[in-house]
């Protein structure tokens, strides 16, 4: 098990190419957000694109299409009508982020489970996504797919108790050939070939709603531009967690909301 080093940002954070454009920096694609829980999805493509994703879409029921487009002017809207703009999604996106917030939108889980048979990008699942695909399901994906859950649900997920939440990370990893980031007060990174990582950034400021949210977009966000994943995956976990710190320095810990997380990324960045 390894550490992840705050030094992992400089080999993603690069100077930028002076000829470079939006498509250089990836177009990151959201299956996330209902009525109700819009709010998921606007942190999801405001975090992407603060980390410097090019660009963003998001495929979303149309009850929450107005919030979706006041919220982030910078994020291209795709209402669902049919299978044809889930297709839309999959053929511009470097990488699709789903499940965040996703729980109310009624033919989510049809068009989930047709996003985990034709995608190929890579793919990160969170939230309700973890309620409704099973882990071997996910574990056919044709590409790399990595799941985002909370001690609760990996819980839910294996229907079992996690003692050791690193042990269980890595087993899940290697057992199913997907990426686990296993978030708490120590996070853990595991991929399928039995690495695991560990970051010890973050605070319990950040034990509130949408803050997983943030982590979605972050991820998807670093893994558009950069094509190692695991850099990519570190870097995003370090971000994250960095942001948080920064933030309860300046706010407390008990006043940090999600969206402050969004905030301190620049910052986290730089830093």
């Amino acid at each position: 098990m390894t550490e992840i080093e705050l030094s992992i940002k400089n080999k993603v954070f690069v100077q930028r190419a002076l000829d470079s454009h939006k498509r250089t920096y990836g177009q990151v694609g959201f299956l996330s957000g209902s009525l109700g829980l819009a709010g998921a999805c606007v942190l999801n493509v405001k975090a992407a694109l603060r980390v410097g994703a090019g660009l963003t879409k998001a495929l979303i029921p149309k009850e929450i299409y107005e919030v979706i487009e006041s919220s982030s002017l910078e994020t291209m809207t795709l209402i669902y009508n049919d299978e044809n703009d889930l297709d839309d999604l999959i053929k511009t996106s470097d990488v699709i982020a789903s499940g965040s917030g996703s729980n109310h939108f009624k033919e989510y889980p049809t068009l989930l489970r047709k996003l985990i048979k034709k995608a190929t990008v890579p793919l990160i699942l969170d939230a309700y996504v973890l309620r409704v695909l099973s882990l071997e399901e996910m574990s056919h994906y044709q590409g790399d797919l990595i799941i985002t859950p909370h001690l609760g649900e990996m819980e839910s997920l294996i229907g079992r108790s996690v003692i050791d939440p690193y042990e269980c990370a890595k087993e899940i990893s290697t057992k199913y050939n997907i990426i686990v980031v296993l978030k708490g007060s120590t996070t853990y990174l595991a991929f399928p070939d039995g690495e695991v990582y560990f970051s010890s950034f973050g605070n319990p400021g950040m034990a509130t709603a949408g803050s997983g949210d943030v982590l979605v977009g972050v991820l998807s966000g670093i893994v558009a531009q950069h094509k190692n994943i695991k850099e990519a995956l570190q870097a995003g976990i370090v971000c994250h967690g960095l942001a948080g710190d920064l933030a309860a320095q300046d706010l407390g810990e008990y006043s940090m909301i999600a969206s402050d997380l969004i905030k301190y990324l620049s910052l986290a960045i730089r830093f």
